[in-house]
């Protein structure tokens, strides 16, 4: 059972499942109450979780199939395929995330007749697949698939309620932390190629950093950190042009500095220095921590609002 888990990664499927209640209960329901529009009803938002826990579940486990070969060179401590589970049970095991996944997600849709959400989990579902089997093998696409899915995760809450699309400040406020989860996400992503540039050279996998080199590759990331630099830094000009003047706008302005601009700056200044692709592992995880962080502005964002 806990290789199973290992093999989700379990602790990124919950992450990910929070990161969708905090949207729902600490974005979306405050704003529909007060449009005074009806909530999300539980279920439904049960439904879209487990949905997505299980997509994202899948995900991983057809990704460590298709990737034993650079994973036994990059990281031959974490390897199960093989190992503790075999290929068939493992591919036998991600038809079923991904069959539950489209099953639950599309309850609601069903009970409301909203097709599209279905055809969307479907698109997602073959996108995933895709990029495991053919898009990780071209450089940038496979990590631009990854990055719009997570970042969908984040949008996908307002799609099981189609109230939310009637407010405009909800809409605004959803698309930063859509945005923000995207390009945090990218880099990321781009991160770990320069990570895995070994095992991925020696197993002919045509990813970015082995495509371009690390030295290119290290560029593009702090390029991308300095959009996600200026779109926190236009979030501030907005608070101070709104009149920064109580203890909840000083907190939050804080919160913004203290727990991303100063954190994504380090990870600039590890990037320029790094030279071999071992430098990269210290960035990749301080990465994760600020994707935390950003989920951590949603909370103190609805508590400082009230």
């Amino acid at each position: 059972m806990i290789y199973f888990l290992r093999l989700i990664r379990y602790k990124n499927v919950l992450m990910a499942g929070i990161a969708q209640l905090l949207v729902q209960y600490f974005l979306i329901n405050p704003f529909l109450s007060a449009h005074q529009l009806p909530a999300t009803a539980t279920w439904i938002v049960i439904c879209y979780v487990l949905s997505c826990a299980c997509m994202g579940a899948a995900a991983n486990v057809i990704n460590d199939i298709t990737d034993v070969a650079c994973d036994n060179i990059n990281h031959p401590s974490k390897v199960i395929i093989n190992k503790h589970i075999s290929e068939d049970r493992a591919f036998n095991f991600y038809l079923t995330l991904t069959a539950t996944a489209i099953i639950i997600g599309s309850i609601p849709a069903v009970v409301y007749r909203y097709y599209g959400i279905m055809i969307m989990l479907l698109i997602i579902a073959l996108l995933l697949y895709a990029y495991s089997y053919r898009l990780k093998g071209i450089p940038l696409l496979g990590n631009l698939v990854v990055s719009s899915v997570i970042a969908l995760s984040i949008f996908i809450p307002m799609l099981y309620n189609l109230n939310t699309l009637l407010i405009s400040d909800l809409m605004t406020t959803i698309g930063i932390f859509t945005l923000f989860a995207f390009l945090i996400t990218l880099v990321r992503e781009i991160v770990k190629c320069c990570e895995d540039y070994e095992g991925d050279n020696a197993a002919k996998i045509n990813t970015i950093a082995v495509a371009y080199g690390l030295v290119a590759v290290r560029w593009l990331s702090l390029v991308l950190l300095l959009c996600v630099l200026g779109l926190i830094v236009y979030i501030i000009y907005l608070q101070i042009k709104l009149g920064i003047n109580t203890k909840s706008d000083f907190i939050n302005v804080g919160y913004e500095i203290l727990f991303l601009i100063i954190p994504i700056l380090l990870v600039c200044i590890k990037l320029i220095k790094a030279v071999s692709a071992s430098h990269y592992k210290f960035p990749a995880v301080w990465l994760k921590y600020i994707m935390l962080a950003g989920l951590g502005a949603i909370v103190v964002f609805y508590f400082t609002g009230k």
